[in-house]
Protein backbone atom coordinates (compact mmCIF):
# COMPACT_ATOMS: atom_id res chain seq x y z
CA UNK A 1 0.00 0.00 0.00
CA UNK A 2 1.32 3.58 -1.05
CA UNK A 3 0.55 6.20 1.66
CA UNK A 4 -1.53 9.03 0.20
CA UNK A 5 0.99 11.98 1.07
CA UNK A 6 3.36 9.78 -0.98
CA UNK A 7 1.14 9.43 -3.97
CA UNK A 8 0.57 13.38 -3.73
CA UNK A 9 4.81 13.65 -3.44
CA UNK A 10 4.92 11.41 -7.21
CA UNK A 11 2.59 13.39 -8.45
CA UNK A 12 4.00 16.62 -8.01
CA UNK A 13 7.37 15.26 -9.08
CA UNK A 14 5.63 13.83 -12.05
CA UNK A 15 6.96 15.67 -15.62
CA UNK A 16 4.37 15.32 -18.73
CA UNK A 17 1.97 12.63 -17.84
CA UNK A 18 -1.41 12.48 -19.69
CA UNK A 19 -4.25 13.68 -17.46
CA UNK A 20 -6.05 10.13 -18.01
CA UNK A 21 -2.84 9.00 -15.92
CA UNK A 22 -2.56 11.80 -13.77
CA UNK A 23 -5.79 12.36 -12.37
CA UNK A 24 -7.01 9.15 -10.77
CA UNK A 25 -3.19 8.70 -9.22
CA UNK A 26 -3.79 12.23 -7.48
CA UNK A 27 -7.20 11.76 -6.58
CA UNK A 28 -6.45 8.30 -4.99
CA UNK A 29 -3.77 10.84 -3.09
CA UNK A 30 -6.50 13.06 -1.80
CA UNK A 31 -9.04 10.85 -0.31
CA UNK A 32 -7.99 11.04 2.71
CA UNK A 33 -8.25 15.31 2.67
CA UNK A 34 -11.70 15.58 1.00
CA UNK A 35 -13.75 16.01 4.09
CA UNK A 36 -10.66 18.55 5.79
CA UNK A 37 -11.39 21.65 3.37
CA UNK A 38 -8.47 23.94 4.33
CA UNK A 39 -5.66 20.80 4.52
CA UNK A 40 -7.48 20.06 0.95
CA UNK A 41 -7.06 23.99 -0.45
CA UNK A 42 -3.90 24.11 0.57
CA UNK A 43 -2.35 20.36 -0.88
CA UNK A 44 -4.58 21.23 -4.42
CA UNK A 45 -2.88 24.66 -4.83
CA UNK A 46 0.27 23.34 -4.14
CA UNK A 47 -0.14 20.61 -6.79
CA UNK A 48 -1.50 23.14 -9.44
CA UNK A 49 1.40 24.82 -8.59
CA UNK A 50 3.73 22.15 -9.57
CA UNK A 51 1.70 20.76 -12.60
CA UNK A 52 0.70 24.01 -14.29
CA UNK A 53 0.01 22.51 -17.69
CA UNK A 54 -2.44 20.14 -16.39
CA UNK A 55 -6.12 20.85 -17.38
CA UNK A 56 -7.46 17.94 -15.83
CA UNK A 57 -6.10 19.07 -12.48
CA UNK A 58 -7.67 22.57 -12.37
CA UNK A 59 -11.22 19.81 -13.44
CA UNK A 60 -10.05 18.01 -10.28
CA UNK A 61 -9.31 20.72 -8.45
CA UNK A 62 -12.90 22.36 -9.00
CA UNK A 63 -14.88 19.57 -8.69
CA UNK A 64 -13.86 18.78 -5.65
CA UNK A 65 -13.97 22.13 -4.15
CA UNK A 66 -17.49 22.67 -4.94
CA UNK A 67 -18.61 18.90 -4.02
CA UNK A 68 -21.38 18.76 -1.82
CA UNK A 69 -20.29 15.61 -1.69
CA UNK A 70 -16.22 15.38 -1.95
CA UNK A 71 -15.92 11.53 -1.47
CA UNK A 72 -18.66 10.19 -4.69
CA UNK A 73 -17.54 12.99 -6.84
CA UNK A 74 -13.31 11.83 -5.98
CA UNK A 75 -15.13 8.58 -7.10
CA UNK A 76 -16.67 9.51 -9.98
CA UNK A 77 -13.79 11.74 -11.43
CA UNK A 78 -11.34 8.42 -11.21
CA UNK A 79 -14.17 7.08 -13.34
CA UNK A 80 -14.54 9.72 -15.46
CA UNK A 81 -10.85 9.65 -16.13
CA UNK A 82 -10.36 6.01 -16.19
CA UNK A 83 -13.57 5.25 -18.29
CA UNK A 84 -13.12 8.32 -20.65
CA UNK A 85 -14.63 6.46 -24.16
CA UNK A 86 -13.03 9.76 -26.48
CA UNK A 87 -9.42 8.37 -27.45
CA UNK A 88 -11.71 4.99 -28.75
CA UNK A 89 -14.08 7.70 -30.61
CA UNK A 90 -11.40 9.51 -32.05
CA UNK A 91 -9.83 6.63 -33.56
CA UNK A 92 -12.87 5.29 -35.41
CA UNK A 93 -13.10 8.37 -37.04
CA UNK A 94 -9.16 8.60 -37.66
CA UNK A 95 -9.39 5.46 -38.98
CA UNK A 96 -12.28 6.24 -41.50
CA UNK A 97 -10.87 7.60 -44.15
CA UNK A 98 -13.66 7.86 -46.48
CA UNK A 99 -15.39 9.92 -43.89
CA UNK A 100 -12.46 12.80 -44.89
CA UNK A 101 -12.49 14.16 -41.56
CA UNK A 102 -9.08 15.12 -40.44
CA UNK A 103 -8.52 14.14 -36.04
CA UNK A 104 -6.88 17.32 -34.13
CA UNK A 105 -5.82 16.82 -30.67
CA UNK A 106 -6.53 19.41 -28.33
CA UNK A 107 -4.71 20.55 -24.65
CA UNK A 108 -7.77 22.00 -23.57
CA UNK A 109 -10.35 24.11 -24.33
CA UNK A 110 -13.16 26.95 -23.34
CA UNK A 111 -16.34 27.90 -24.07
CA UNK A 112 -14.89 29.39 -27.24
CA UNK A 113 -11.53 28.61 -27.90
CA UNK A 114 -9.19 25.90 -27.58
CA UNK A 115 -5.87 25.40 -27.15
CA UNK A 116 -3.66 22.71 -29.55
CA UNK A 117 -0.35 21.82 -30.46
CA UNK A 118 1.72 23.75 -32.73
CA UNK A 119 1.35 23.10 -36.25
CA UNK A 120 -2.61 22.98 -35.91
CA UNK A 121 -3.18 25.98 -37.66
CA UNK A 122 -1.04 24.52 -40.55
CA UNK A 123 -3.03 21.52 -40.25
CA UNK A 124 -6.55 22.61 -40.84
CA UNK A 125 -5.84 24.65 -43.74
CA UNK A 126 -4.55 22.00 -45.58
CA UNK A 127 -8.12 19.96 -44.37
CA UNK A 128 -9.70 23.10 -45.99
CA UNK A 129 -7.35 22.83 -49.31
CA UNK A 130 -8.53 19.21 -49.63
CA UNK A 131 -11.72 19.61 -48.90
CA UNK A 132 -11.70 17.70 -45.81
CA UNK A 133 -13.48 18.20 -42.31
CA UNK A 134 -12.22 18.73 -38.98
CA UNK A 135 -12.65 17.51 -35.69
CA UNK A 136 -11.03 18.54 -32.39
CA UNK A 137 -10.46 15.99 -30.14
CA UNK A 138 -11.91 17.00 -26.63
CA UNK A 139 -11.46 14.51 -23.53
CA UNK A 140 -12.86 14.63 -20.21
CA UNK A 141 -11.45 16.91 -17.80
CA UNK A 142 -9.79 18.85 -20.72
CA UNK A 143 -13.30 21.72 -20.65
CA UNK A 144 -12.92 24.35 -18.49
CA UNK A 145 -15.81 27.32 -17.80
CA UNK A 146 -15.03 30.47 -18.74
CA UNK A 147 -13.19 32.00 -15.80
CA UNK A 148 -11.06 28.66 -15.00
CA UNK A 149 -10.29 28.57 -18.73
CA UNK A 150 -8.76 32.27 -18.65
CA UNK A 151 -7.20 31.69 -15.66
CA UNK A 152 -5.69 28.49 -17.58
CA UNK A 153 -4.41 30.20 -20.47
CA UNK A 154 -2.41 33.02 -18.36
CA UNK A 155 -0.87 30.28 -16.55
CA UNK A 156 0.45 28.89 -19.80
CA UNK A 157 0.71 31.96 -21.64
CA UNK A 158 0.33 30.25 -25.10
CA UNK A 159 1.84 31.53 -27.72
CA UNK A 160 5.07 33.14 -26.34
CA UNK A 161 6.92 31.63 -29.38
CA UNK A 162 9.18 29.91 -27.69
CA UNK A 163 7.95 26.89 -28.96
CA UNK A 164 5.97 26.10 -25.85
CA UNK A 165 3.05 27.11 -25.60
CA UNK A 166 0.63 25.79 -28.37
CA UNK A 167 -1.79 27.52 -30.21
CA UNK A 168 -5.09 29.26 -29.19
CA UNK A 169 -7.77 28.79 -32.14
CA UNK A 170 -11.41 30.14 -32.27
CA UNK A 171 -13.38 26.68 -31.39
CA UNK A 172 -15.13 27.40 -34.31
CA UNK A 173 -12.28 26.57 -36.42
CA UNK A 174 -13.19 23.18 -36.33
CA UNK A 175 -16.17 21.54 -37.92
CA UNK A 176 -16.88 19.31 -35.25
CA UNK A 177 -15.71 18.04 -31.80
CA UNK A 178 -15.32 14.80 -30.40
CA UNK A 179 -15.36 14.29 -26.79
CA UNK A 180 -16.52 11.09 -24.38
CA UNK A 181 -20.23 10.99 -25.93
CA UNK A 182 -18.73 10.88 -29.59
CA UNK A 183 -18.35 12.61 -32.48
CA UNK A 184 -20.97 15.97 -31.98
CA UNK A 185 -21.52 19.16 -33.23
CA UNK A 186 -19.84 22.31 -31.89
CA UNK A 187 -23.04 23.58 -30.11
CA UNK A 188 -22.83 20.59 -27.22
CA UNK A 189 -19.12 21.70 -26.04
CA UNK A 190 -20.02 22.10 -22.56
CA UNK A 191 -17.55 22.44 -19.14
CA UNK A 192 -16.14 19.28 -17.48
CA UNK A 193 -16.54 21.33 -13.99
CA UNK A 194 -18.08 24.09 -12.11
CA UNK A 195 -16.49 27.31 -11.81
CA UNK A 196 -14.37 27.68 -8.11
CA UNK A 197 -13.25 31.47 -8.04
CA UNK A 198 -11.28 30.72 -5.54
CA UNK A 199 -8.85 28.75 -7.87
CA UNK A 200 -8.11 31.81 -9.97
CA UNK A 201 -6.48 33.88 -7.10
CA UNK A 202 -3.78 31.34 -6.54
Amino acid sequence: MVHPFERLRYVARAGSVPDRYLVPETVEGLDALVHQHATLFVALRALLTRQPDSVGLITMAATLLTALDPTAAARDLIDSFEQDPTWDHAEHVGEHESSGCIVVDSVGSGPDSVLCPNGTEALVAHAVETGRSTAIVTPFGSRLPTGLWQFYLQRTAPGRGDGLGGEVHPLSLFDELIGPEGPAILSTWHPDCAEAPEITRW
